[in-house]
């Protein structure tokens, strides 16, 4: 099965997470399909029925609220919240800005924020695995911390998820697919707002070609952030778009690979 799309990660995540083995994903925006010439349709195809296996929860994949709130004060245990800065900091409970069924805003307490546009290329896809793990040690964020990761509703902690688990090797990731729609609405939970410091030292030093800000604890900030080219490298010449498309099918192959 390959998951494209808006979802995708989300889709990628949820399957394997309910015990689907053969997943694959098309990393980033379905515009690059197009950019490349390739037909879309709208047929509807057929569907068949086939026998499945009983779909049970992965627990070493997904957390659950309680599991999020153990993670709390577990020091070798790491929340890492992957939304934009504004919500992080109570501004925004939904990321449009939309004020309708709306819950308390705010982050985990002592979770680390690292924003998705951090881990995207322009294009949409995800930056290189070196750029990757440059900007998830700048935040102190280290295989030896069992993590997880939350958004609004789980879509960009599934692709956090994914960069960590399968492109960077992390041993032991799990999505709170709940995120702060369940967090945030529930009437038991702790919350911390902007001027609380996480619970994570960070490196504020630059890594990994990796022009990182200061700024305020726990958190990674976006501006300043820039990848150069190693010197003396001539890129392909191969169309960009084809290149990502190969890079994100090469993503999905050791996705699968290390299923």
């Amino acid at each position: 099965m390959v998951t494209y799309g808006y979802s995708a990660p989300l889709g990628f995540w949820l399957l394997r997470a309910h015990g689907h083995e053969d997943v694959r994903m098309l990393m980033g925006p379905r515009d690059q399909w197009a950019q490349m010439g390739r037909p879309w349709s709208t047929d509807v195809p057929a569907v068949a029925e086939s026998a499945h296996p009983p779909v049970l929860a992965d627990d070493d994949l997904l957390a659950s609220r309680e599991a999020v709130m153990s993670a709390v004060n577990e020091a070798s245990q790491l929340v890492l919240d992957v939304r934009a800065e504004r919500e992080y900091d109570g501004e925004l409970f939904w990321p449009s800005g939309a004020t309708e069924d709306v819950g308390r805003t705010g982050h985990v307490p002592g979770a680390v924020s690292v924003p998705i546009a951090l881990l995207r290329a322009e294009d949409g896809t995800l930056r290189s695995a070196d750029e990757l793990r440059g900007v998830f040690e700048q935040a102190g964020v280290t295989k030896d911390k069992a993590l997880i990761t939350y958004c609004t509703i789980g879509n960009r902690a599934s692709e956090a998820w994914f960069a960590l688990k399968y492109l960077l090797g992390y041993p032991d990731v799990r999505v709170y697919y709940g995120s702060w729609v369940e967090w945030g609405k529930a009437t038991d939970t702790p919350i911390e707002t902007a001027g609380a410091s996480g619970s994570v030292d960070r490196h504020r030093d630059r890594q990994r070609g990796l022009d990182m800000p200061q700024s305020a604890p726990g958190r990674v900030g976006l501006a300043g952030l820039r990848s150069p080219a190693p010197a003396g490298q001539i890129a392909p010449a191969t169309s960009r778009p084809q290149r990502r498309i190969d890079e994100c099918l090469t993503h999905s192959r050791i996705a699968r690979a290390q299923m």
